[in-house]
Formats: C-alpha cells, sequence, structure tokens
C-alpha cells in the first residue's frame, strides 16, 4: 500500500500565513495533511487554518500546498479561486491517519 509517508500533490488555499506543524483532516480523503511551515498569522479571533478548493492529484515526492495570504488584514472571505496575492508554496505531506 506504499509507506506511510506518502507525499501526494496537493493544490489548496490556506487564509493566513503558517507556522509549526498543522494537521488538517480532509474528511473526503481520509487523509491527514502535515503542512511544513513556519507562522501562522492570527485573523480576527481565529486561527486562519481553513483550506478551501482542496484537490487531490497523484502522488508526488516534494508535493506543495499553494497558499494565498489576504492583503494586510483583509478578513479572507472575499477572496476568489485564482487569486495570486502573496502566492506562497509550501511543502505538504498527506499521512494516512490509519497508520499513525
Amino acid at each position: 500500500m506504499g509507506s506511510p509517508h506518502q507525499q501526494y500533490l496537493v493544490v489548496g488555499r490556506i487564509i493566513g500565513e503558517i507556522d509549526k506543524y498543522v494537521h488538517m483532516l480532509i474528511s473526503s480523503q481520509k487523509k491527514e495533511i502535515k503542512i511544513l511551515t513556519e507562522r501562522w498569522q492570527r485573523i480576527g479571533s481565529a486561527w486562519a487554518t481553513q483550506l478551501t478548493n482542496v484537490i487531490l492529484g497523484p502522488a508526488k515526492i516534494g508535493a506543495s500546498l499553494i497558499c494565498y495570504e489576504p492583503q494586510a488584514y483583509d478578513p479572507g472571505p472575499n477572496l476568489q479561486p485564482g487569486d495570486t496575492r502573496r502566492c506562497i508554496d509550501v511543502p505538504v505531506e498527506l499521512v494516512d491517519p490509519s497508520k499513525a
């Protein structure tokens, strides 16, 4: 079944800047995304950890997550697909939680 740390090509968006290891479960895929990053930035009263428009592609070493940070202090909901404001590539790793 492959390594439990097999990587996948992941394309998605994170609102905000990233920090530490962040684990997000994509329920439809039953996979856990481990985002290897350095800074989380608070937006309002909540951590900006919401992933949207997630697309799982073929397994690929060195997979990355494409993150879009809203312009300074923008609350974020108006972020549109294809928006390229401050685009950042972030290495990620998909881990099957059942093998963790």
